[in-house]
């Protein structure tokens, strides 16, 4: 934070170029593999959020090298006893219309509706 009421505008911004030519501040193979890392897991997660089939689900999603995690639970029993072979799916088929995504691991957890 840079506190403007003691500074000026002109100097602050010195500050700040001076900062991002530190070598905390570069640019590096592995910073750059982990931005395209979390952008592949935020598009996977969009397009679960927003597809007809999955929309709905709370899910974690990771990704490394093209390869996502899906993690999650969701209720299953009574009606809904298939649920889990075809929520996860279509969890996997939707997970692979997205560009970048070279394999799908799907770990949930169902929890049982209870039943009166």
């Amino acid at each position: 934070m840079i506190n403007l009421e003691y500074i000026s505008l002109d100097t602050a911004s010195r500050i700040i170029i001076s900062a991002l030519d530190q070598p905390e501040f570069k640019d590096t193979p592995e910073t750059q593999k982990m931005v395209k890392d979390f952008v592949l897991a935020t598009r996977v997660k969009v397009r679960l959020a927003t597809h007809d089939r999955t929309k709905g689900l709370e899910l974690e999603v990771g990704a490394r090298d093209g390869m996502i995690k899906i993690t999650g639970s969701f209720l299953t029993g009574g009606i809904f006893a298939r649920g889990k072979h075809t929520i996860k799916e279509d969890l996997r088929q939707v997970t692979k219309e997205v560009n970048g995504v070279k394999e799908v691991e799907i770990v949930v957890k169902d929890v049982a509706v209870p039943l009166e």
